[in-house]
């Protein structure tokens, strides 16, 4: 079996808009199965009657990851077909928003958890891999990859996956990983030991829509607040399993690019034209300015354009700097963002009547616009004939290190906190091989200039 470099699936928060990444995602998937199924054809020399089965996107991506609404997804992706997993999101949405909270119950949150909870286990049970309800979040690798080995010729290994998280009882600063994997050399006795609905209730939990899980006495809610774009968190969360260089595809897709908020329009946004009313006339300026200011931040934190452009600024540093000490690099493009314009449809994050025009308007932007185009092709090509293909296997802790070091140079910027590279946040690198020997170096953290010092591992011995 050939060996293929690591591509990772990176998926934004956004509510009901998920549909418009999954969208993508399907013309991305389709134009794999069309591509395999020609090469198909030409290596047998015979006609094909139909099409292969519908592929799975956990087949193709060794990681797979997202925020609130895109961790949801990337939960369901980690054994469906996308068009399954859009057939669940359409249900789960109408479910999930097809009823508020009477106003008396609305003080901290719009819509019932419960509900939410009983979709998430529903869709856990009708897995095909044998999934129950209560099942753990660290159970979803192993099951594929025992259905891989056991039914399929698919490469016998795992998709790796994680959501993004906010513990409102620690420094809300850092972004919480729930893992379905340990990380060698890592801290890996602490990884994430939650149930997959558990996982899922925890990035999704949106402030002022649901209210915060509770898990071993501590508080969870949505991950948008400090990731909504999780691509930068993925690199580096990949980088500590494999080296940076091996990283050969990063799909970024997001769930629409709305326009710029102001402090009224983006209280009229989240408030509704009621509300707003009766706070403009209840509340006094001084207070009702105070309201307008918390509504923007909120909106400001959940941007992902900034996330995307620093990443982009990260990704080609990193390589422009390899490629000048390797003779055999060759310049190819490796990190895809697709986002389209969505400002034609002004769709909340709960507008579940929105969800037939977000998947037409992200249907065309595949069909129409230059850049997805281009992209559609590179991705198409990367992935394409990849599914029997082994990933590199995790590399020794003395050998990564050093390669993360040099990642985080070129990314001072980033709107996260980077001190996570070596660990879930407050964690240190566990004893591995000759661990004690090796020296201590500082890691920046990314937000306000601060430092921090970690004992990480390099390979200066």
């Amino acid at each position: 079996m050939g060996e293929r470099s690591i591509r990772i699936l990176c998926l934004d928060g956004g509510g009901v808009k998920g549909i418009v990444s999954l969208q993508i995602l399907k013309s991305i998937m389709e134009d794999v199965n069309k591509k395999e199924t020609i090469a198909e054809q030409y290596l047998n020399r015979m006609p094909i009657k139909s099409m292969p089965t519908q592929l799975r996107p956990c087949d193709y991506f060794d990681l797979i990851c997202g925020t609130s609404t895109g961790g949801l997804i990337a939960l369901m992706l980690v054994w469906q077909t996308v068009d399954e997993a859009i057939e669940k999101y359409d249900q789960l949405s109408g479910k999930i928003f097809g009823k508020k909270l009477p106003w008396l119950e609305r003080w901290n949150a719009t819509y019932d958890d419960a509900v939410l909870e009983e979709c998430l286990k529903a869709v856990i049970k009708e897995s095909p891999v044998g999934l129950k309800e209560d099942a753990p979040l660290r159970s979803t690798m192993s099951k594929v990859e025992l259905t891989n080995m056991r039914f399929s010729r698919h490469r016998p290994q795992g998709c790796k996956t994680f959501v993004v998280s906010t513990n409102l009882d620690k420094e809300s600063s850092r972004p919480v990983i729930l893992r379905s994997y340990d990380i060698p050399g890592i801290d890996s006795e602490r990884a994430s030991t939650c149930k997959i609905w558990e996982a899922g209730r925890a990035t999704s939990a949106a402030p002022t829509f649901f209210k915060p899980i509770i898990l071993d006495g501590q508080s969870f809610s949505d991950g948008a607040t400090i990731a909504n774009n999780p691509t930068h968190i993925a690199i580096m969360e990949a980088s500590k399993i494999w080296r940076p260089v091996d990283i050969d595809c990063i799909l970024s897709l997001g769930t629409g690019r709305e326009e710029d908020h102001t402090m009224a329009n983006a209280t009229l946004d989240m408030l509704g034209p009621r509300v707003t009313w009766m706070c403009e006339r209840m509340l006094s300026r001084f207070f009702y300015f105070r309201l307008q200011l918390a509504i923007y931040s909120l909106h400001a934190m959940t941007g992902t354009e900034a996330t995307h452009h620093n990443t982009r600024i990260m990704v080609d540093a990193y390589r422009a700097d390899t490629e000048t000490t390797s003779h055999n690099a060759i310049r190819e493009e490796v990190y895809f963002r697709l986002n389209p314009d969505i400002r034609s449809v002004r769709a909340g994050l709960d507008s579940v009547e929105k969800m037939g025009e977000l998947s037409a308007l992200a249907k065309k932007y595949m069909r129409e616009h230059p850049d997805a185009s281009t992209a559609r092709k590179a991705i198409t090509l990367k992935l394409a004939g990849s599914r029997k293909l082994r990933s590199p296997p995790p590399v020794n802790v003395r050998q990564r290190f050093p390669s993360i070091v040099k990642l985080l140079k070129f990314a001072p910027t980033l709107n996260g906190d980077n001190t996570f590279i070596a660990g879930e946040p407050n964690s240190n690198l566990t004893q591995d091989e000759d661990a004690d020997q090796l020296p201590q170096i500082i890691l920046p953290v990314g937000d306000f200039g601060k430092s921090e010092r970690r004992r990480c591992h390099s390979d200066n011995t």
